[in-house]
């Protein structure tokens, strides 16, 4: 499977509605998730590790690892309608070597080779960025990241003793879905980021 194709798949999956503001939950598009993963496969870090998806929507980043050849991937969200879209969409695509989490990230004490996310970037709820940074790397050894344009100052800040490298800036298209948005879809400026 390449880049592309992975996209292709990715962008079958369904997404669920109902999302929370306060948890900040908006749509990875297929474009990045795949971007972000084949930098991950590229550099060996999917291919027979055991990953898991922080905060994982509509698991489009836990399945595109699982894609790649993941040995298992562990889902987490707190809302428990995304883990059932993760549930029907892992089925969906004939994927079985998965576990579902429905609890709050900083609940969780399970180790992994590598976690992916597209966290909250504590935008309508401060700081729930950070938990999620802080967690992440407690989690896996390695981490792989969708975040805010001006986050790596954040990353540096918050995770001082660990290096964060950006390995490519993206556009991601923000549909209005909550009563704030005041635009049909605006576009935030995001960086891919991998943390050692």
């Amino acid at each position: 499977m390449n880049k592309k194709q992975l996209e292709i798949e990715l962008s079958k999956l369904k997404d669920y509605t109902n999302k929370k503001p306060s948890l900040e939950q908006y749509t990875t598009p297929s474009s990045i998730a795949a971007s972000l993963l084949w930098r991950a496969f590229m550099n060996n870090d999917i291919k027979d590790k055991v990953v898991l998806d922080a905060g994982c929507g509509n698991g489009v980043l836990g399945i595109g690892a699982l894609l790649l050849g993941a040995k298992r991937v562990i889902f987490v969200d707190v809302d428990a309608k995304a883990i059932d879209v993760v549930k029907e969409n892992c089925t969906d695509s004939g994927l079985t070597n998965f576990e579902l989490i429905n609890a709050n990230i900083v609940d969780v004490d399970i180790k992994a080779d590598i976690v992916v996310m597209n966290p909250p970037f504590g935008v309508q709820t401060p700081l729930l960025d950070i938990m999620f940074l802080k967690q992440s790397v407690k989690l896996g050894s390695k981490v792989y990241l969708i975040y805010k344009s001006d986050g790596l100052k954040i990353i540096e800040k918050e995770l001082f003793n660990y290096k964060a490298i950006i390995l490519e800036k993206a556009k991601l298209p923000i549909k209005r879905q909550f009563s704030y948005h005041t635009k049909n879809k605006n576009n935030t400026g995001v960086i891919l980021v991998q943390i050692l």
